[in-house]
């Protein structure tokens, strides 16, 4: 519903503007209302509201632009967005970590990694995302290999930490046995 109102309210500004810009052809067939731009790679349309404040921009190329004059890909936001959910469809996500040739770095070089750079190896900085803004897919990707890292590193921590546990308690019991073998050797000394 919200949809076909928002589709309507588009179609009904996109003609007046045409007609008003005497550049554009307008056609209706079937469910859709089509306005054809100028045959120039600079045409546009642009939906406003009733006071004639711009609400979104569709250029010649198909960019649409909310809250900006020069979208740069399919859809340029300047502002706010506020969703339910994201897709993002992604190839190559980072599940070789689990491999058995995947090569885990030795956390004392991802320590010098920190030390030397503050951020995590394989992770944008926060200066590369203030120039160059953040790819939320390779960002995922990203965040998910450094959790699958962190759950190998767990894993091989929980190993040596049975080890250690079997180790203490294997020298429990020979520190049990010498004292029992102690007391033995005091009781022959006093006999």
């Amino acid at each position: 519903m919200y949809r076909t109102l928002l589709l309507l309210f588009a179609a009904i500004f996109m003609m007046a503007e045409a007609r008003a810009q005497n550049d554009a052809g307008i056609s209706q067939t079937g469910n859709y209302i089509q306005v054809q731009g100028a045959a120039d790679t600079g045409s546009s349309f642009r939906v406003t509201n009733f006071s004639n404040s711009e609400l979104f921009r569709v250029l010649g190329n198909g960019n649409i632009g909310i809250g900006t004059n020069s979208p740069q890909a399919r859809l340029t936001v300047n502002g706010d967005i506020v969703s339910k959910k994201v897709k993002v469809t992604q190839m190559g996500w980072p599940d070789y970590v689990f491999r058995n040739d995947y090569r885990l770095l030795p956390l004392d070089q991802v320590e010098s990694y920190i030390t030397q750079h503050k951020h995590l190896p394989g992770i944008v900085s926060e200066q590369e995302v203030g120039a160059k803004g953040l790819d939320l897919g390779d960002n995922q990707a990203a965040l998910l290999k450094k959790v699958e890292e962190l759950t190998l590193y767990l894993i091989q921590q929980n190993k040596a930490l049975q080890e250690l546990k079997a180790l203490n308690k294997q020298l429990e019991e020979q520190n049990a046995r010498l004292k029992r073998l102690e007391l033995e050797i005091d009781c022959l000394k006093r006999n």
